[in-house]
């Protein structure tokens, strides 16, 4: 009898485990414990999602170190600070905010370093880095020729650059299912960050740094090919297995809805990207927390604190918010 509960409970935690919904809306709970300072729920629920995920988003372990320093726990933080190094969040992001400077602030730079290279190194052999170039060399195409549809001569934007623009949509979109097919959806999961985030000097430029430590790469085509969509890739479980966020998905869905064909016709708006809603919020609220997005009042309310703290030049003296 003690065996088979032994069984049933380790099956029940394989399944918690694997279901990145419920990660999702216990950081939106997170929140709430963030903004009623309550630090010591929010680390219990960290303590839940540190014992039960092997995969945690980059922004998700920053964000954990910043509660750590705000609650002044410094063995939660050390331990939160290592998992940052093996989910590659870069040295230099993790020393622009304040909180979690006072967490660094324990230990001497030579020890910091050393324990970032050696699991840097190990983030390095986790992820799929043949997928990652090939991504990184779509990626530098699709920079190109949108930039040629934006600021070209301007009888060539809407003309030859647009439609190969268009052709060059639909032929990553191809190759993103293709590989979504084969390994799972080409996302920070399997890909690891954009290279970008190795750059110190422009990345910081952007007031809402933070908001920008998850990889855009595949999901930045995707949005740019349903704009003209001819594809459709099916990327809902891509978010219950972790390899795409809830906010990703929505803003892709909203993008199938505004401009879609076909199959792309039957998505609905979560109203990530579009804000005039046109059915019921209470049907909008349940198709939200399907995929893990918070309500749409704590999505209003997030990015209206957010828009705060960089008007008052203080988002790096807090946490951040989903």
């Amino acid at each position: 009898m003690k065996r088979l509960l032994l069984i049933c409970l380790l099956y029940i935690n394989t399944i918690y485990e694997q279901d990145y919904i419920t990660y999702h809306h216990v950081f939106h709970r997170i929140d709430e414990d963030v903004l009623a300072e309550n630090w010591n729920m929010a680390l219990q629920r960290l303590d839940t999602i540190y014992a039960s995920y092997d995969f945690i988003y980059a922004k998700h372990c920053l964000k954990a170190i910043q509660i750590c320093g705000k609650a002044g726990d410094r063995v939660r933080g050390e331990q939160w600070l290592h998992k940052s190094f093996l989910q590659g969040v870069p040295l230099w992001i993790l020393y622009k905010s304040e909180p979690v400077r006072s967490i660094l602030q324990n230990y001497s730079v030579a020890g910091i370093q050393k324990a970032y290279d050696s699991l840097h190194s190990l983030y390095k052999k986790r992820i799929n880095l043949r997928l990652a170039t090939q991504v990184d060399k779509m990626e530098a195409e699709d920079i190109r020729r949108t930039r040629r549809v934006n600021d070209g001569f301007f009888l060539f934007r809407h003309t030859i650059y647009g439609l190969q623009w268009i052709q060059m949509n639909k032929r990553h979109a191809r190759t993103i299912k293709t590989i979504t097919e084969t390994y799972g959806y080409p996302g920070e999961r399997l890909i690891g960050l954009s290279g970008d985030y190795d750059d110190s000097v422009t990345l910081p430029r952007f007031h809402f740094w933070h908001r920008l430590l998850s990889d855009e790469r595949a999901y930045v085509m995707l949005i740019h090919h349903y704009s003209y969509p001819g594809i459709n890739i099916d990327l809902q479980e891509a978010v219950k297995n972790g390899y795409m966020p809830a906010e990703q998905f929505g803003t892709i869905s909203d993008y199938k809805t505004r401009y879609g064909k076909g199959r792309d016709k039957k998505a609905k708006y979560y109203y990530v990207w579009r804000d005039k809603m046109e059915e019921s919020p209470d049907a909008v609220e349940q198709r939200r927390h399907a995929i893990g997005l918070n309500t749409l009042q704590q999505q209003k309310r997030n990015a209206k604190l957010e828009m705060e703290r960089a008007k008052n030049k203080v988002s790096q003296k807090e946490v951040i918010l989903e």
